[in-house]
């Protein structure tokens, strides 16, 4: 629910324990991109982010969106396991992420 998520996106900013976010299969839209943004940089421990089967090709529609998160992917130095699956990115939304994660 967007509460929950927003409640997540707070416990977990700036966290030090946690290593497994999973919030797979759990419409991740707009709302979330700030929170879950500063969550994925923030959360030092962070190994393991299930986002899969989300659709959010919503978020490559709004210029700025997906970068931001996608950045956070990138500023992230300990994610080694990142699943995006069924999220219907397109190939822009794709090339985003890779260029983040590989620093470019």
């Amino acid at each position: 629910s967007p509460n929950g998520r927003a409640a997540l996106w707070f416990i977990t900013d700036e966290n030090d324990v946690v290593e497994t976010i999973n919030v797979a299969n759990n419409e991740v839209n707009s709302e979330d991109v700030v929170g879950m943004s500063r969550t994925i940089t923030t959360c030092s421990q962070l190994h393991k982010l299930d986002l899969s089967d989300n659709d959010m090709s919503k978020l490559t529609v709004i210029p700025g969106e997906w970068q931001r998160i996608c950045e956070a992917f990138g500023n992230n130095k300990t994610l080694t396991d990142l699943n995006l699956n069924n999220n219907h990115l397109g190939p822009i939304g794709v090339r985003i992420a890779a260029r983040s994660l590989l620093g470019a």
